[in-house]
């Protein structure tokens, strides 16, 4: 217990010690604890300030973050829009080397070409059918013409022989009254082969009315022989029976006397002058009261007359019965045959020569149609290939203004582009 207090009193010493200790101190911790709180305060102030640099450097290392991802992408689109621009620089080269402009103006010359052909052959075409038009007129009327022709020529023909019968028959009645085949050997041998016309063909009627009347004079003297006199006068053997002759005599014709109508009758004239004509009976009869005995007198039918006597002709309608008419009508007959087989012949010629020409025609139109053909199949060849180069042109133009738009498109974008890339890499 002592020990308890003695320890008590130590304590309490040493808390008396103590507490003197301490109040001597008190200033100096006051002083301490001042310097303390200042120090404190300084220490809150740094904190504060790291705090606030700490702060700035998380929020300065967040925008270079920032800064850094924006610079990549601004690289990034830089790169991008400049292999965008490459890209178009290399199109935009690629588009002004077009060919195009080159190719235009190559099929626009062969389209020109190709027009200047087609209206080359469109005129020659044209040509062609003006010349065949001509040559189908000439082969109409070439045609018209052959067959007016052939109709004339089977008329000429026709008529020819119509004539031709006619003249064979009256010349087979004529004949029939010459003389016998022995007195024809008789007279070659006394003419020695000369020729004795026939009266009825040397005499000719100047006036045919009058061709009735004379063959009713003559009657058997037409059918006798005109010969020399002479021949007749050295020892002629025997004379034929029936055989008459007629010479030469220069003796004028009577006026108003049947020799007056005729000409060539040699020495007939005398026989006829003792005849007289009268355009009827009765003028007949007056003037055989003036005449001699002798005398007669003639109408033109063929009535004749004299003193005491009267002849009637045959057939007064039909004049054609007597040799002398029969004779004029083979005359008359003979010219028109003559003209008709020059015609003929005219015809003939000319239908050959008109075939021929209708047959170059022909072969002149044919060759025109595949000269036609030809050149419509060369014009339908050039307006096909026109057409088709119409068609590659048209393309081309309109490739052309793609490519001029797709140019002016990528020229803009090249600007706006760069003034991209100017405005990322602007400081």
């Amino acid at each position: 217990m002592g020990e308890l207090e003695q320890h008590l009193v130590l304590d309490k010493a040493q808390v008396s010690e103590t507490s003197t200790a301490i109040a001597a101190l008190e200033p100096e911790l006051a002083q301490a604890q001042t310097l303390e709180s200042h120090q404190q305060a300084a220490l809150d102030d740094a904190d504060a300030a790291l705090k606030d640099w700490q702060d700035g450097w998380e929020t300065l290392q967040s925008q270079k973050g920032a800064l850094e991802g924006e610079i990549k992408l601004t690289q990034q689109q830089i790169a991008h829009l400049d292999e965008g621009m490459h890209q178009a620089s290399e199109r935009i080269e690629a588009l002004k080397a077009s060919e195009i402009d080159t190719q235009l103006a190559a099929l626009s010359s062969e389209q020109r070409e190709l027009s200047d052909q087609i209206k080359a052959l469109e005129a020659t075409a044209q040509a062609l059918k003006d010349d065949d038009a001509d040559h189908h007129q000439q082969e109409t009327a070439l045609v018209a013409a052959i067959e007016e022709d052939r109709n004339a020529l089977e008329s000429a023909r026709t008529e020819a022989g119509r004539l031709q019968s006619r003249m064979e028959s009256l010349t087979v009645l004529n004949d029939s009254e010459a003389p016998s085949e022995e007195a024809n050997a008789w007279l070659k041998t006394l003419l020695k082969g000369a020729e004795a016309p026939v009266v009825v063909d040397q005499l000719k009627v100047t006036d045919t009315a009058w061709t009735a009347a004379v063959e009713q004079v003559l009657g058997d003297w037409l059918n006798a022989r005109a010969v020399d006199e002479s021949a007749l006068d050295h020892g002629a053997p025997e004379t034929p029976w029936g055989l008459g002759f007629v010479f030469d005599q220069d003796m004028a014709a009577k006026p108003g006397t049947l020799a007056e109508k005729v000409s060539h009758s040699g020495g007939l004239v005398g026989l006829l002058n003792q005849v007289h004509v009268a355009d009827d009976l009765t003028e007949a009869k007056r003037m055989l009261h003036q005449l001699p005995a002798e005398a007669s007198v003639i109408l033109p039918d063929g009535t004749w007359l004299g003193v005491g006597w009267l002849k009637q002709p045959v057939n007064p309608d039909d004049a054609s019965l007597g040799a002398l008419a029969r004779q004029q009508e083979i005359e008359a007959l003979t010219p028109k045959l003559t003209e008709l087989d020059h015609q003929i012949q005219m015809l003939t010629d000319r239908l050959a020569k008109a075939r021929e020409r209708l047959d170059a025609l022909k072969d002149k139109r044919q060759a025109h149609a595949e000269t036609m053909k030809a050149n419509e199949r060369d014009r339908s060849q050039a307006v096909a290939k026109l057409t088709g180069l119409d068609t590659r042109i048209e393309n081309l133009q309109a490739n052309q203004s793609k490519q001029r738009e797709e140019l002016a498109a990528l020229e803009a974008r090249q600007d706006d582009h760069a003034q991209a890339v100017n405005a990322r890499v602007k400081p």
